[in-house]
């Protein structure tokens, strides 16, 4: 039943725009009463973070199996590796991402750019786990925080935006520095004394 609700919404947002789209409207649409569609869904917000979610679920996955294969490989390597694989599961859904940011408040709880924060903070936190012996968090959980949810959110405007002046390459190059700027390499003591001696 929650997938016909969800197929009945991406349909209607898709054919109809954010305007027409109210929790009647995706139940008349699936072909249910709105009773039975607030069993699910308390209101037309979850239906579309819903939506989003259920295309995000496959991308959580890959997002969570990449970052913990991560020990040894570089973090702008991974974190590039997460905003493709992001893209490629929205892009399909772009009209309807532009129909959502426009209509669903983008602090809600259960909103797209919460979802992904989440993804990318507990995929973040156990790269620094995995490789606490190579990297460091400069500035602490706050500045990992920033950086995260500033890249998010200019990932989702760039989405709806698409600005012509640079390549999407060059965008994701910026995100990717920003996600990764209070992550830094560690000088082990070893290579710290290996390199005085050679300066001597």
């Amino acid at each position: 039943m929650i997938h016909r609700i969800l197929d009945a919404a991406m349909l209607l947002l898709v054919e109809e725009g954010g305007e027409a789209f109210t929790a009647n409207r995706v139940a008349e649409r699936a072909g249910i009463s709105p009773g039975s569609l607030y069993q699910y869904f308390a209101n037309k917000e979850m239906i579309v973070a819903g939506v989003i979610e259920r295309s995000l679920i496959e991308t959580e996955q890959l997002i969570q199996n990449a970052f913990s294969r991560s020990k040894g490989v570089p973090i702008e390597r991974v974190v590039a590796a997460l905003f493709e694989a992001i893209y490629e599961s929205l892009e399909p859904f772009s009209e309807v991402v532009r129909e959502i940011f426009t209509g669903v408040p983008l602090l809600a709880e259960t909103s797209v750019p919460s979802l992904l924060e989440r993804t990318f903070l507990d995929g973040l936190r156990n790269y620094l786990v995995l490789n606490q012996d190579d990297v460091r968090l400069e500035g602490g959980l706050a500045a990992m925080y920033v950086s995260v949810n500033t890249a998010i959110f200019l990932f989702l405007k760039w989405m709806v935006d698409r600005p012509p002046v640079f390549t999407r390459e060059e965008f994701f190059d910026a995100l990717v520095r920003q996600v990764v700027s209070p992550i830094r390499q560690r000088v082990r003591a070893a290579r710290r004394v290996r390199a005085a001696r050679r300066t001597r």
